[in-house]
């Protein structure tokens, strides 16, 4: 649980300091709902560092209900994932942004 606390508030922290009187206007991040159950996050990476990367889409199945896929295409971060991959969707995010940070 405490966990999945960091990571809320890592994104928070994250979204906060992209937010410069413009970028906020025009970009953030959606996380919804799939029906078959599951969830998509998608994060606006235009106009910041990680602007212009791309990574080919990467996918891990374990099961019908744990699966999880991410890539960063158009300077969009886009995953989705089962219904209880949703921190580890998350994970995923601040992993390849640390990683490409160096």
């Amino acid at each position: 649980m405490r966990h999945d606390i960091q990571l809320l508030t890592r994104l928070q922290d994250w979204f906060s300091c992209e937010c410069n009187e413009d970028w906020e206007h025009t970009y953030g991040f959606r996380l919804e709902t799939l029906d078959n159950p599951g969830w998509t996050f998608e994060a606006d990476l235009a106009e910041t560092r990680w602007a212009g990367i791309e990574i080919p889409r990467e996918r891990v199945d374990r099961s019908d209900l744990d699966w999880l896929q991410f890539e960063i295409s158009d300077s969009k971060y886009m995953a989705s994932g089962g219904p209880l991959n949703l921190s580890e969707m998350l994970q995923k995010f601040f992993d390849v942004l640390d990683e490409l940070q160096g």
